[in-house]
């Protein structure tokens, strides 16, 4: 995983209100998934259906098939 850290927030971004559920769900789920290596990358196992899944386990709104982030931005 790779993380940025930005100084301001970027004209185009659009912003997703969770609650501290989600947010506390969103952590445990990449922490239980990711950082052990859990799980085989392939073609059809990307980041995107990760993150749809991570979202979807969060109960906030996804996708059903996320080829392409753009599917997963879309849907926030």
């Amino acid at each position: 995983m790779h993380l940025t850290e930005y100084k301001s927030i970027g004209a185009h971004w659009k912003k997703v209100m969770i609650t501290d559920y989600q947010l506390i769900s969103i952590e445990k789920n990449i922490l239980d998934t990711f950082y052990e290596a859990n799980g085989n990358y392939t073609c059809l196992n990307t980041c995107n259906p990760w993150t749809n899944n991570i979202l979807k386990k969060a109960f906030i709104k996804t996708a059903i098939w996320t080829p392409f982030d753009s599917v997963i931005l879309k849907n926030l």
